[in-house]
């Protein structure tokens, strides 16, 4: 019931607001080229998001935010399986596959 008696008007400032911010963020990080401050400062923006959503809708946005949560987290890590797989294929391809980097011992492909 408290859900439904939100002013719409409010949350879209606060969306359009948001929206600025992380398009001001992505210029900054782009025109510095500083990734990691970036990413920083989206996480930063993130969490304050979470932050609304629960002062707001409670356990809806409790929900969300958990839900977002675990679904960047298994990206993430899925990203990070592939980079590795990725890398491992290199590795073996490239032709260091000795155990000690030297010619006369270790492993041969």
């Amino acid at each position: 019931e408290n859900t439904m008696k939100i002013n719409f008007k409010s949350m879209a400032k606060i969306g359009l607001g948001i929206r600025q911010a992380r398009m001001a963020n992505e210029l900054v990080g782009s025109y510095s080229n500083n990734r990691l401050r970036q990413r920083r400062v989206a996480t930063a923006m993130q969490l304050g998001l979470y932050a609304i959503g629960i002062a707001k809708f409670g356990v809806f946005g409790a929900t969300y935010a958990i839900g977002d949560l675990g679904y960047r987290t298994i990206m993430h890590n899925i990203e990070i399986g592939k980079k590795n797989r990725e890398a491992e294929h290199l590795r073996e391809i490239s032709g260091i596959s000795s155990r000690k980097m030297s010619r006369t011992d270790g492993g041969y492909l």
